[in-house]
């Protein structure tokens, strides 16, 4: 049976080793594989970044010594290499750590959706704060409008089953007509949904959008002591600009430093054999 793969983009920051310690409990808990990639511009840095990511293998290690573990110093940018890499050896996940919406280390939240844009893998982003050695025990699902909540329950499902988590639904706001009935809709799926998966759940109503709808999730994130906040990356449909322009930048540098997994909505079926193998 071939083993799960998480990648962890590194840049050697405070905010990368973060990225690792999320990367190495969530291998802990899926009996995964651990890939630490570094991206040098030429040949000449390979030998500088190899015993750097030798470095870092031992903090996986510190956490869990059975975790399996590689490193690879790519040529390449940070935009396409890291994406092309992990479809290429069939990744489940990738971490990767941001130090917010400033700063020189590694990439900052505007920059991070880039990354994600073209990928058919899930990120996990992450700043500097290391995870729970409970794994993501309980993961914020924020329902909206957007066609593909199927698609991000799915991914919130299957992490439970190896977490025991509970998910807690946050319904956004609601504006117009249209707005209210189709995330009236989205949540009866979803609870229809949890209760066919018999998955733990707590459902919570926001009465705003925008900005207020962040502060809702972010709150409910702290009530529930939230390990974990799931969304779609839906910035190039136009659906987010109900939210605000820079929604999704702002929720995954979020104050709390909650770790943030964005899925593209890409039709695949990875979602459902990625978890089987």
């Amino acid at each position: 049976m071939e083993k799960k793969k998480l990648i962890v983009a590194t840049d050697f920051s405070p905010v990368a080793e973060s990225a690792i310690n999320h990367a190495s409990l969530t291998a802990s808990f899926l009996s995964a594989e651990v890939h630490l990639v570094h991206i040098i511009e030429s040949e000449e840095g390979r030998e500088v970044a190899e015993e750097k990511l030798e470095v870092e293998r031992k903090m996986v290690l510190e956490v869990d010594h059975h975790i399996p573990v590689y490193t690879h110093a790519l040529v390449g940018n940070i935009y396409d290499t890291i994406p092309t890499f992990a479809q290429n050896n069939h990744a489940h996940f990738i971490f990767m750590g941001t130090h917010g919406m400033s700063g020189m280390q590694f990439i900052t939240g505007s920059k991070a959706l880039k990354v994600v844009k073209e990928s058919k893998i899930p990120f996990v982003i992450t700043q500097d704060k290391n995870g729970n050695k409970e794994g993501f025990k309980n993961i914020i699902v924020p329902i909206t409008l957007d066609i593909q909540t199927k698609q991000k329950l799915r991914y919130a499902v299957h992490i439970s089953r190896y977490f025991r988590s509970t998910l807690h639904l946050v319904a956004a706001g609601e504006t117009d007509e249209d707005f209210s009935r189709k995330v009236t809709l989205n949540m009866k799926f979803a609870i229809n949904f949890l209760r066919e998966k018999k998955v733990d759940f707590t459902t919570q109503h926001s009465k705003n959008i925008g900005n207020k709808f962040l502060n809702d999730i972010l709150q409910v994130a702290e009530e529930k002591n939230g390990d974990l906040i799931t969304i779609m990356n839906m910035s190039d449909t136009g659906i987010l600009n109900l939210f605000g322009s820079h929604f999704e930048q702002d929720l995954i540098t979020n104050v709390s430093k909650i770790p943030v997994m964005l899925i593209n909505p890409f039709d695949s079926t990875m979602i459902t054999s990625s978890f089987s193998s």
